[in-house]
């Protein structure tokens, strides 16, 4: 009777257990549509939530998981994923030296060594071009080393991957606050904030991932927020292309490392199948593999 009682407590416990009870994925994502896309009102768009939004609630939804998406801005994602508040963040590059990691550090003391601590996908989510210069129409540039941006105000996001040279220079002017040639900024929206600052000329370039630039551009366009045809694309540099992951928290990190393996077989499985080439047609992108 004693072993009878022991039993049932052991099997108590394992369906008490918040695994057992709940099989969430709460990922913490921050707005940088066509990535992750909100409405007018700041919640997740219900038509268009981003093409990186639907891959996650197709792949853990699928794998018998509830999906859960908190907006945060990308820090405190970080923050909030290395204290286990949330299971994962949507996006951060893998570092891939010790130089960059002490860069990431100088850059954000506060999470810069969080990036060597996460549990990552072994696929990516998505390839970006952060290193993408937008202008108004009537602008005539090209980028031609960083001696070309000196006569102009370019505005970037804190603490924001472009590339070695893009990120020594922002570093180097914001150091001296110097906002006649770099004005940083940081929180959400930041797109959409971006692209106003340069239609009023506050601004003369924004710096800003080549997907997102674009998609901004003919979403404020839509929406009048723009007028038609007065944004256009100036170029990129080849330094900001890197490989997005999904980072999970190294509070848990057997969930952690289970979570992950559901990401890689579901995007692999989403490829062969051709679920994800819809997901992205939905949007006009590509797949990032091909």
């Amino acid at each position: 009777m004693k072993e009878q009682s022991h039993l049932f407590l052991l099997i108590g416990c394992i369906v008490l257990s918040p695994l057992a009870l709940s099989k969430d994925v709460n990922i913490s994502m921050n707005e940088f549509c066509p990535y992750h896309c909100t409405d007018s009102k700041g919640k997740w768009d219900k038509d268009y939530p981003g093409y990186v939004y639907e891959i996650y609630d197709e792949i853990y939804s699928s794998a018998g998981y509830e999906f859960k998406a908190t907006r945060y801005p990308f820090f405190r994602g970080m923050q909030s994923t290395y204290e286990g508040i949330v299971d994962a963040i949507s996006g951060p590059i893998k570092i891939e030296s010790d130089l960059e990691m002490k860069i990431k550090i100088r850059q954000n003391e506060n999470t810069g060594y969080i990036y060597s601590k996460l549990i990552y996908s072994k696929e990516p989510i998505s390839l970006y071009h952060s290193s993408c210069f937008f202008g108004r129409r009537d602008m005539e540039w090209k980028y031609k080393g960083i001696q070309s941006l000196f006569p102009y105000r370019m505005a970037v996001v804190k603490d924001f991957d472009y590339g070695v040279e893009l990120n020594n220079y922002i570093e180097v002017e914001a150091s001296k606050n110097n906002t006649h040639r770099v004005q940083l900024m940081f929180g959400n929206d930041i797109p959409v904030r971006h692209f106003k600052m340069l239609s009023r000329r506050r601004v003369d370039l924004v710096l800003a991932d080549l997907q997102v630039g674009l998609y901004t551009i003919k979403k404020m366009e839509k929406e009048k927020q723009l007028k038609n045809d007065s944004m256009k694309l100036l170029g990129c540099t080849e330094q900001g292309r890197r490989h997005l992951y999904v980072g999970f928290s190294p509070e848990r990190p057997k969930e952690s490392r289970l979570l992950a393996q559901v990401f890689d077989q579901g995007i692999n499985r989403l490829r062969s199948s051709g679920r994800l080439k819809l997901i992205l047609d939905k949007y006009g992108l590509s797949d990032w593999a091909l």
